[in-house]
């Protein structure tokens, strides 16, 4: 393959991902954390507006009999309608989210507390699943979503309390960027226009 079929495939790519990076979707995280019984766990749902969402609601189900909501903190997250409601019975929280006037939500995190139960008497996880995730534009068209991850609240016995947040698989070391793409093509360029003058 000679350098100008090269370089017009890491154009193509690069203008290929520029196109993808422009109809992104939107994403729904919930956190994995970990805790001892009786332990206030604090548990993050992050929400990435990559796409003109002005509305959304989800529910997040979790195991009623291992984890008691404590608090819902929603300021993380835009919006001027914001609410939520707790079935402590079933173990579902209901969100709602959206702006007026119509306006995208902005990214951010819900950030919701559990008491990990003292009845749980040995180690167990409560998986944190999202359902029923909708999205919706200014003109009231559902918006397909990217990534929507459920999370979990690991119960020990240790003493010891950890947290993780999920991580962004977007970028990172030894994965190519959209620059990447974009400095790796004009270098392209640049070595098949030398080459091709002498």
């Amino acid at each position: 393959m000679n350098f100008k079929a090269l370089s017009k495939t890491v154009l193509g790519v690069f203008l290929v991902s520029v196109v993808m990076i422009a109809h992104a979707a939107p994403d729904l995280v919930v956190g994995e954390v970990a805790g001892n019984v009786g332990d206030t766990v604090t548990v993050p749902i992050t929400f990435t507006n990559d796409d003109a969402v002005v509305g959304m609601d989800f529910k997040l189900k979790y195991n009623p009999a291992l984890l008691t909501v404590s608090s819902v903190d929603l300021s993380g997250l835009g919006g001027s309608i914001s609410n939520h409601s707790n079935d402590a019975k079933n173990g579902v929280i209901t969100f709602l989210f959206a702006n007026f006037p119509l306006e995208e939500i902005s990214s951010g995190e819900v950030l919701v507390k559990f008491i990990i139960n003292e009845a749980t008497s040995s180690e167990a996880t409560s998986s944190l699943a999202l359902k029923k995730v909708t999205f919706s534009n200014k003109a009231a068209d559902a918006i397909v979503a990217g990534k929507v991850i459920g999370g979990s609240v690991a119960i020990k016995t240790a003493d010891t309390t950890t947290s993780v947040t999920p991580s962004s698989t977007k970028s990172g070391s030894g994965a190519f960027s959209l620059w990447d793409f974009f400095f790796l093509s004009l270098l392209l360029l640049f070595v098949n226009n030398r080459y091709h003058k002498t």
